[in-house]
């Protein structure tokens, strides 16, 4: 009984994001595994799943900052899946019930306060804002991950225990629809496979017909409620946004092959994704900015490159076959049904490998999969010497014991030091929202040498007048940033050409930025730079040149029209302020025809003071969507 209320307070703990920066619950995690005696034959999956979790920690040892919530959430899963293996799994189930309760209130209480914001803002549906929806922290994505694997875990329950279906079914029926609820169509496909699957699993009729009604009850009442967000979601491909997040899918797919190549046996390392995507992906100011791959082979290349392929490709290989072994068992084939789903799921979008809750849930998963039906003989005649018991745990879960205290204080020491940084960055951001700026440049000296910290600290400088610092500020910010710059960072690049063009050094300045901007023509940030220091020079073929990227950089973002520094600039130059301005939405509309051009277009008019060319636009933008 205290394994199983230990691994629901390990779910519940990861699954409600509750802070452990001291990182106890590992600790409890492991004194558990240390206590107990194994009674269970040891698989592929076990040796597997101890190889991804010792690559992990190897990983944090390389790079801790960036690798620390990889590896805490590998041991976590780990440490889940060996007691999931050796304590009573309908005991856990029952106490699982408490949290997926408490989540679900949540979750409908957000979904409707979220539904009569946006009806209460003049929108027939939510569907074009469902990204906003973030109950407990999650985005939709992520949450129905969540949902999808709890869904097995409640089947499980609902076969294994007769005398709790009541509770098991409504949690189940009501995790299904908070799952659609989320309008994804990731989510849509993978629930519908994971009901096919397991309806096929269940060796009853009467289940079967049970979850037949089940189904059609949910589908038929989302439905009803929110027809135009189901139509939309089963479309598939009916809206500009859906077009448009395939297509970034596949582009990001292809850009990850170049990245892979670069490092093609161990990858860039945990957490690296978005940082070794930045370049080829994300600097378009008009694209959504993502931190997920599109898929975990993606991921996978990129991070932990042929090494990690291998290791995942082993395990979903071990699964495979322990499944097989196991066909005949029913618990097997509803677990497998649910993986079978996840895997679906996750090749729309990779959520596992990036998000503790869900890798911690699916280890449980795999627990309840590689679960003995008995203990075997063996391992009884070791209850009758305890001295043979405990020697039996030292060899088995010794090397596991070592290597989670090690990370353990390593995840305490890189915890605390994360915490100073950030306490003293908010110290800092406080200080300048008060004008202080002398002490800001002072608390952001206080940060480590780590590269945040040295931004940090150039960003103040750049944009900052050397007055209202202290003497020498700046150029020991540029001095830091110049070491620290690699040429594989694009904005500390843009950075050193800010504090180049503050100091007077405009040549070696407008290089860089024009390189930016030639390499990156769809930076808005990196044209505006170039645009706003060749105003500076002054000369009539540097003018052209300048109105030319301010052009390009207020069509790419319209808000950039917003900032002081822009007014002022238009405002002393009526000449210049004529030739940036001019039929700007009109061009943009010319040379893009998307919903996003025209919604920038509309923000433009909006911006320039024509009201009425700025609804025609945003009407036409909201007819293209």
């Amino acid at each position: 009984m205290m394994l199983s209320l230990l691994l629901a307070l390990a779910v519940t703990v990861t699954m409600f994001r509750m802070g452990d920066p001291c990182c106890l619950l590992l600790v409890c995690l492991l004194a558990g595994l240390a206590w107990q005696r194994p009674c269970f034959r040891w698989w592929g999956i076990d040796g597997v799943l101890m190889c991804i979790c010792l690559y992990d920690a190897v990983d944090f040892c390389l790079h801790p900052y960036r690798g620390i919530e990889a590896a805490e959430a590998s041991l976590t899963g780990l440490c889940c899946y060996f007691l999931v293996r050796n304590a009573s799994v309908e005991g856990f189930l029952k106490l699982l019930l408490l949290p997926v309760g408490a989540a679900l209130t949540l979750t409908f209480v957000s979904f409707g306060m979220f539904a009569e914001a946006v009806q209460g803002a003049g929108f027939a549906d939510t569907y074009p804002f469902r990204f906003l929806f973030r109950p407990l922290g999650y985005i939709t994505n992520a949450w129905a991950s969540v949902w999808l694997v709890v869904l097995g875990l409640l089947a499980v329950g609902y076969v294994r225990m007769p005398r709790w279906r009541i509770g098991f079914g409504l949690c189940w029926v009501a995790v299904s629809v908070a799952l659609l609820l989320s309008f994804s169509r990731g989510a849509f496909l993978a629930w519908g496979v994971c009901v096919g699957l397991t309806f096929f699993a269940l060796r009853s009729g009467k289940l079967r017909a049970g979850l037949l009604a089940a189904c059609l009850c949910i589908g038929a009442s989302v439905y009803l409620i929110f027809p135009t967000e189901t139509a939309t979601t089963l479309a598939m491909d009916k809206t500009v946004s859906q077009r448009q997040s395939t297509e970034s899918r596949v582009n990001a797919t292809e850009k990850a092959i170049d990245v892979w190549q670069v490092h093609p046996w161990i990858g860039t390392g945990n957490g690296s994704y978005t940082l070794s995507m930045d370049k080829t992906l994300n600097e378009d100011t008009t694209r959504a900015y993502t931190t997920y791959a599109p898929n975990p082979v993606v991921q996978l290349l990129v991070e932990k490159g042929i090494v990690g392929i291998v290791l995942y490709g082993g395990l979903c290989i071990a699964v495979l076959v322990r499944w097989w072994k196991n066909r005949k068992d029913e618990t097997s084939c509803i677990v497998a049904a649910c993986l079978i789903a996840v895997g679906l799921k996750e090749m729309t979008m990779s959520i596992a490998l990036a998000d503790a809750a869900v890798l911690v849930l699916l280890y449980v998963l795999l627990g309840v999969l590689n679960k003995e039906t008995q203990i075997f003989a063996d391992f009884r005649r070791l209850e009758n010497n305890k001295k043979s018991a405990f020697i039996c745990v030292n060899l088995r879960f010794f090397p596991l014991l070592v290597i989670g205290m090690v990370c353990i204080i390593g995840f305490n020491v890189v915890n605390y030091r994360v915490r100073k940084e950030r306490e003293v960055t908010k110290q800092a951001v406080e200080a300048l929202e008060e004008n202080r700026y002398a002490d800001a440049a002072a608390l952001l000296a206080e940060a480590s040498e780590r590269k945040p910290g040295i931004i940090n600290r150039a960003v103040l400088a750049a944009f900052t007048a050397d007055n209202l610092l202290p003497a020498g500020y700046a150029a020991q910010a540029e001095a830091d940033l110049a070491r620290e710059d690699d040429g594989t960072d694009v904005y500390v690049t843009y950075l050193r050409a800010k504090l180049e063009a503050k100091r007077g050094d405009l040549a070696p300045a407008i290089g860089r930025l024009q390189g930016l901007a030639e390499t990156y023509p769809r930076n808005a940030a990196f044209a505006y730079e170039l645009g706003y220091q060749l105003k500076i020079q002054n000369s009539k073929l540097k003018m052209n040149h300048s109105i030319v990227n301010f052009r390009r950089a207020l069509q790419l973002s319209p808000r950039l029209l917003h900032t002081e520094r822009t007014r002022k600039m238009l405002a002393s130059d009526s000449l210049f302020q004529e030739q940036v301005t001019k039929g700007l939405a009109n061009e943009l509309t010319g040379k893009e025809q998307t919903a996003n051009a025209y919604a920038r277009a509309g923000s433009l008019a909006y911006y320039l003071g024509d009201a009425e060319e700025a609804e025609r636009y945003l009407r036409k933008a909201v007819t293209e969507q």
